[in-house]
Parts: structure tokens; sequence; C-alpha cells
């Protein structure tokens, strides 16, 4: 609670398994870690230059330069952003850029785009028609207002912020 503002703030305090929110739209930092079904990403942004490594077995390998093979828990793929149309999309679907065999991710899960305007990159959950099914979650570094209907989970536990209307109280 910060006394200042009267809000509710929610951050990891990185002693256990993480806090990770759900999100519709996320402007993303130089380094976000998300989850999607049984996967977790590490996306680095250097410039025009994107670098995600996917942690875990499940993930389908093309033969573009661009793959770099860990061993088999972790994959590396880079990506050069060359203007404000390109888009990464992430899912199970062969139509993806990065491509997850995982029941628990939509055919299109997620996707990255960079906006010129404000020369940041964004991370969208879904298709940009609808939402994923078990949704988009990214690790809470930075504190974050909880804001009514606010889902969070930490390891396997969801937790949903039902804010009252007496002075914003959780």
């Amino acid at each position: 609670y910060n006394i200042n503002d009267g809000n509710y703030y929610i951050k990891d305090f990185n002693t256990g398994v993480g806090a990770l929110m759900k999100i519709k739209r996320y402007k993303m930092d130089k380094n976000t870690l998300i989850n999607i079904g049984s996967n977790y990403l590490v996306i680095y942004i250097d410039k025009n230059l994107i670098t995600i490594k996917i942690f875990n077995n499940n993930t389908i390998l093309d033969n573009k330069d661009s793959n770099k093979n860990f061993g088999q828990n972790c994959v590396m793929k880079e990506f050069q952003i060359k203007n404000n149309n390109t888009i990464i999309t992430i899912g199970r679907s062969q139509k993806c850029d990065i491509i997850i065999e995982d029941m628990m991710l939509s055919k299109i899960q997620a996707y990255i785009q960079y906006n010129s305007k404000d020369d940041n990159f964004y991370l969208y959950d879904g298709d940009g028609e609808k939402e994923s099914t078990n949704g988009t979650w990214v690790f809470i570094f930075n504190p974050i207002k909880i804001t009514d209907n606010f889902l969070f989970k930490a390891e396997h536990t969801l937790f949903m912020a039902t804010l009252t209307n007496n002075n914003n109280k959780i």
C-alpha cells in the first residue's frame, strides 16, 4: 500500500517461484520474462534486435540461421526489427514465428510488435482479435498498481484482486 497515492501495488520479492500478471497489452522492458503454458520465454531488446530464449523441450526449430539450440530445454531465436509492421507471433500454429508444441497454448498465443511512435515494443495476448485461452503472463519485476479484477499468479495459484468502492481497498 502506498500512503502517498492511496493505491496498492504488487512486486515480486525474488525469493520464490515468482509473481506473474496476466496481460492483454504490455509495454516491454529491455528484459521481459513471460510464461505461456509450460514454457518460459526471456525476451531481450537491444535497439532493433530482439533475442528470445525459450525454456522448455517442445520448441520446434526450423532451419533458419537465427535459431541457436542450447540443449534440449533452451532454444534462442533472434529477430531484426525493420519497421513498425514487424510482428513476431508465438503459438502452436505452423504459421507462427516461434512454434511451441504445447496443448495449453493457443494457435496464436501472443505477438510482439514495435511501435515507432513511442519507440517501444509491446507484447499482446492472443491474435489481435481474441485473447488466448490460458493467458499470457509477465513476471512482475517492478511495482505494478493493482486495479479491479487484476489477475496474478504465484506458481499454480491464481489470484484476482477485487477493489471495494471504499478508498480502493482490496
